[in-house]
């Protein structure tokens, strides 16, 4: 699995809620999206939230909630401010970093990232370590989302895919 941004976010809980899993049974779906082997063989997740709980207090950049736009955060989770703290930890990857052993995790993320703080990378990077998973956290030094900022993003698609090519290889994908 590979994403950036809300696409990072859900190709880390992709990698997380799978096979094995306590929690896959009530997330893999119901309509034979789960048929079959689900397992997900490598993460690289670029920027995406990990923690939506410790992101409730991070203030919504201007540009996330413009004129004429919701919230992001209070438009995954709904509902009101009490009522969301239960989806904020059942929607955040960190929740499911516990094991059994997660699949591999490449996370780049630009340090000055005005929108998803480069903490939520750290989180997600300390979490899966504990669970005894492999992770690589990659900071982009002085790159705002979305690499903003950065000459390096042709090195860091250029990792991103040696990442992936090499753990697929060596689970014979």
């Amino acid at each position: 699995m590979w994403g950036e941004s809300s696409g990072g976010h859900l190709a880390a809980l992709a990698g997380l809620v799978g096979p094995g899993s306590a929690d896959a049974d009530a997330l893999e779906g119901a309509h034979e999206v789960g048929a079959g082997d689900t397992g997900v063989r490598a993460v690289v997740d670029w920027y995406g939230v990990c923690d939506l709980v410790a992101l409730a207090g991070h203030p919504v950049p201007a540009q996330a909630a413009g004129p004429g736009l919701p919230d992001p955060y209070a438009a995954l989770l709904g509902g009101t401010e009490a009522q969301r703290p239960a989806p904020a930890r059942a929607a955040s990857p960190v929740t499911y970093a516990t094991g059994p052993k997660p699949p591999p995790f490449l996370l780049v993320h630009g340090t000055r990232d005005g929108l998803v703080p480069f903490s939520q990378s750290e989180a997600l990077a300390g979490a899966l370590a504990d669970a005894g998973g492999e992770v690589r956290l990659r900071p982009v030094e002085g790159a705002d989302h979305i690499f903003l900022g950065s000459p390096d993003v042709p090195a860091i698609v250029a990792e991103s895919v040696a990442f992936l090519a090499r753990h697929l290889e060596a689970a014979g994908a």
